[in-house]
């Protein structure tokens, strides 16, 4: 039979203070994304879910941008620096949980 140490006994709450600390290190450094060529991938579900509102965003862009200007110099001018501006923060969220 197993001999597991009582709750009240000084081995069992260092077992548990270690085992603890151990799971919330293991979480803390758990990367998100993997550098290739000078772009991220996500290698965990956070990473990929992170992408879901980034493709989002990008999408209602153009879409807002061709329904409302067409084929134009303006839609160029909306698309552009959103664009920009989403690669720029979505570079930074990637650099930071790598």
């Amino acid at each position: 039979m197993l001999d597991i140490p009582k709750p009240d006994t000084p081995v069992y709450l260092e077992l548990t203070i270690t085992l603890l600390y151990n799971v919330a290190m293991a979480k803390k450094y758990t990367k998100w994304f993997k550098k290739v060529r000078g772009s991220y991938l996500p290698i965990t579900w956070q990473g990929a879910v992170t992408y879901i509102p980034y493709i989002a965003y990008l999408v209602v862009t153009y879409y807002y941008a061709m329904v409302y200007y067409g084929f134009s110099l303006t839609s160029l001018f909306i698309i552009v620096p959103n664009w920009v501006a989403a690669i720029a923060v979505m570079s930074w969220v990637a650099s930071r949980k790598s």
